[in-house]
């Protein structure tokens, strides 16, 4: 079983905490932090709180529990927009894929790494801990020719193209790297 680095918060935890950061959007860092204090001794709250914390352990988070919701409700959830179907947004820009040897590349490649980790851990009761970023870094400097040739497929010329092209296929391995654990665990 592979190491989990992606922890979700519950979905319902999720509603409850992007409640509150609604609440107090426009509040300044001391009174965000002070409303958060309160809300998280909330009778009502703590149980919520106390379920989520457990689930998490449970699934093998290490890091403080409360920090992560917290950075969460600040960070993120405050900042999010609310889905309008009626708001005008921007023109998307038109995705451009990856070809398919590309992507093939990629998920044998997070395949051997899996194998390859498994071999070195010998004790298949342990999770095996490879991280997406490193098994990324093995990927770019085995596979340099072929991001070469994507770049010349996609016509990157400046460094800002070459930069977007890099992180595109560090995305890709990311998200595919997160596809196969989820996969692993069926």
């Amino acid at each position: 079983m592979l190491k989990t680095y992606r922890f979700l918060l519950d979905k319902d935890f999720v509603e409850t905490l992007s409640t509150f950061s609604k609440v107090h959007q426009y509040d300044d860092r001391k009174s965000f932090k002070d409303a958060w204090t309160a809300w998280t001794t909330d009778p009502a709250i703590q149980p919520l709180i106390e379920e989520e914390s457990a689930r998490l352990t449970k699934e093998g988070y290490e890091g403080d529990i409360l920090d992560k919701m917290f950075k969460s409700a600040r960070f993120y959830f405050r900042t999010k927009e609310e889905n309008n179907n009626n708001s005008s947004k921007g023109e998307r820009k038109e995705y451009v894929g990856f070809s398919q040897l590309v992507l093939q590349t990629i998920d044998e490649h997070i395949e051997e790494e899996v194998e390859h980790a498994k071999k070195i851990q010998k004790d298949s009761n342990k999770k095996i801990a490879i991280s997406p970023e490193e098994g990324f870094q093995r990927f770019y400097e085995t596979h340099k020719m072929l991001i070469v040739e994507e770049m010349s497929a996609t016509q990157a010329q400046t460094k800002e193209d070459v930069a977007l092209l890099v992180k595109r296929f560090k995305k890709a391995y990311k998200n595919r790297f997160y596809k196969m654990r989820l996969l692993s665990k069926q």
